[in-house]
């Protein structure tokens, strides 16, 4: 009897019973779905703690600039005067003009060639995105060039120059005067500062805006404060060796998010570009700046010298180390779950295969 009171209760009320089965069923991928939520936000949080904590560490730095160029200028030395950066402006301007006149240009043409798997409002997304891969691959590019051949005499043996590391730290804190690494300098700034408002404008919504903030604004504070403090020729080798490897980012992100792939140079192209950010940004970079930086806060140098100004340099090329490792790291990670579903998808494919051949030979012994 009550297997029958049970079985006339289900049967009563099918709907019921089907949607509390189908609800106990939802609730699982939603539990899972906000235990990730759960997890970014708190990698978002830590980055934004991060860039709080960095604030009046930076504030206190521009302080010590104005410190040090007074130094300098009773001692009748000429300095980089922070005037200099009205060219920063317009060049943060021309850049993202140029960027919204590419996007409108080449929208039409690159949204037909997007892979089919993105749809809707993420294929037009995702267009945008390919488009200003396409302008960074140039950007990075023109000035990746353009640094190797004005300043290859102090580019170091360790990134393929004829110099060492020690030499670009060499005659601060006087003005080292290269012929166009102050335009060089004050044009990469206007990009970084082009980057960090459109990251505060357009993407304040994104999943990994402080990310992606401390990121921008971390390389534009670092570029301000080596100019100003005269570190231009250390930090344009860090602006060389970053934008190096920015170059094989920007377009092997740009090629996969396109229909058609080429199966072995895509996989290659992709382990050349982790090989090139593990090389640069892991080693050359704390190898030659960051420990070069160190030994000189600790070495005594003739007056008027900013101890603070070298101590800031010095923990701001370790706050850059981080990110790169954690962007290696990421880097790495990502090119390992892509093999890793291959490899998956090519096994699925032989089984597959193998299924369908067994199962027409018995078909065919059958036939027989």
């Amino acid at each position: 009897k009550p297997l029958l009171m049970h079985n006339s209760s289900d049967s009563s009320r099918p709907d019921k019973a089907i949607t509390q089965h189908d609800g106990s069923r939802s609730k699982r991928p939603r539990k899972e779905h906000v235990s990730s939520e759960t997890g970014m936000n708190k990698g978002e949080n830590l980055w934004m703690v991060f860039f709080l904590c960095t604030v009046p560490i930076f504030v206190y730095m521009f302080y010590a600039l104005t410190l040090f160029h007074n130094e300098m200028d009773k001692r009748d030395m000429p300095v980089y005067r922070f005037s200099d950066f009205k060219l920063t402006i317009m060049a943060a301007c021309l850049f993202y003009f140029v960027k919204n006149v590419m996007e409108r240009s080449l929208y039409p043409f690159v949204y037909p060639l997007i892979s089919d798997k993105h749809s809707g409002l993420e294929r037009e997304n995702r267009t945008k995105r390919v488009v200003k891969w396409v302008f960074d691959f140039f950007y990075y590019s023109s000035f990746t060039i353009f640094g190797f051949i004005y300043f290859w005499e102090y580019i170091p043996g360790i990134m393929g120059g004829p110099s060492n590391c020690t030499v670009n730290f060499r005659g601060y804190p006087y003005y080292q005067d290269t012929k166009w690494l102050q335009e060089y300098y004050l044009l990469q700034l206007g990009n970084h500062l082009c980057r960090t408002i459109d990251q505060c404008i357009r993407k304040r919504n994104d999943v990994k805006f402080w990310e992606y903030f401390l990121h921008h604004f971390l390389a534009m504070v670092l570029v301000v404060h080596s100019y100003a403090s005269h570190w231009t020729r250390p930090g344009s080798l860090v602006l060389l060796s970053h934008d190096f490897t920015d170059i094989f980012l920007s377009s092997g992100r740009a090629q996969e998010a396109l229909k058609w792939r080429i199966p072995i140079f895509f996989p290659a192209y992709f382990l050349f570009t982790v090989v090139a950010w593990i090389y640069m940004r892991g080693i050359v970079f704390p190898a030659c700046i960051m420990s070069t930086a160190w030994e000189l806060y600790f070495l005594d140098s003739y007056p008027p010298r900013a101890r603070i100004c070298d101590l800031f340099f010095a923990i701001m090329t370790v706050f850059l180390a981080v990110m790169n490792f954690y962007w290696c790291y990421a880097l790495s990670k990502v090119g390992l779950q892509s093999l890793r579903k291959g490899s998956l998808q090519k096994l699925l494919k032989a089984k597959a295969k193998a299924k369908e051949i067994a199962e027409s030979e018995e078909k065919h012994l059958k036939d027989e």
